[in-house]
């Protein structure tokens, strides 16, 4: 296999020869990461490495555990990412949304029940619970992640559980929840366009979905077969795209 280009069988780089799995090969160089650019890169490399090689949710799932690790790695190496990107310009991803939600619910914080899909160590669910919002259920494959999203207190429920194709959440009723977010989660190899259905079926009726979605395949982005499914969706009457923004 070949990982950021380099022939790993035939490499001299003790520490690409001497790792077992392409998991434990990454952890090295997350772990060797001092800027936001290194974890950039590296975060890419790794999900060019994951979409080649079709890595299954299992294994997804395995490399944001070793990611978080006990230290929770993976929090302080993403929150560096976001605040280096962001200094002096506008607001990263999580403001946007947190931001959007305060003006459609602002008058219905401690009412409605929010959907995060993907939490992850609970970066999200931080930023909701600074703005207020108070029900709010954590739902990621990576039961490491979730540990940590715990130790935020801004979830009252975290959920276990990788998202099916085309299917059904086998520990969430459809239709319980008013706001479904996602920061992060349609990438490749995570949620795609065939997730997009059962992330759905979670909401009520009237309730919404706010998310991004990176644009460039090369960087994870699986945005435009994510967007032709969307309006596959509205064709069918059963929900309408309210809004589309785009980010540079």
């Amino acid at each position: 296999a070949e990982y950021m280009g380099v022939n790993r069988d035939k490499c001299n780089n003790k520490d690409m020869a001497n790792s077992d799995t392409p998991v434990q090969y990454f952890i090295d160089l997350y772990e060797k990461c001092k800027t936001s650019d290194d974890v950039d890169v590296t975060m890419n490399s790794m999900l060019e490495v994951a979409e080649k090689e079709q890595w299954s949710s299992q294994k997804m799932s395995q490399m944001y555990d070793a990611w978080a690790g006990t230290s929770n790695l993976y929090s302080s190496q993403v929150n560096g990412l976001l605040d280096d990107k962001t200094v002096g310009t506008e607001k990263n991803r999580f403001n946007q949304l947190v931001d959007h939600l305060c003006k459609l619910y602002g008058h219905l914080k401690s009412h409605i029940n929010i959907l995060d899909v993907c939490a992850g160590t609970g970066e999200v669910g931080k930023y909701l619970k600074a703005a207020g919002f108070v029900h709010v259920t954590a739902l990621d494959g990576a039961p490491k992640m979730l540990e940590f999203a715990k130790l935020t207190d801004a979830y009252d429920k975290t959920v276990c559980e990788i998202i099916p194709e085309e299917g059904k959440c086998h520990q969430i009723e459809d239709k319980s929840y008013d706001v479904v977010v996602a920061t992060g989660a349609f990438t490749l190899r995570h949620v795609t366009e065939k997730h997009l259905s059962t992330v759905l079926r979670t909401l009520r009726v009237g309730g919404r979905m706010v998310f991004n979605c990176r644009n460039d395949p090369q960087k994870g982005g699986c945005w435009p077969a994510l967007d032709k499914r969307i309006h596959e969706l509205c064709n069918g009457k059963n929900y309408i795209l309210l809004k589309s923004e785009y980010f540079p």
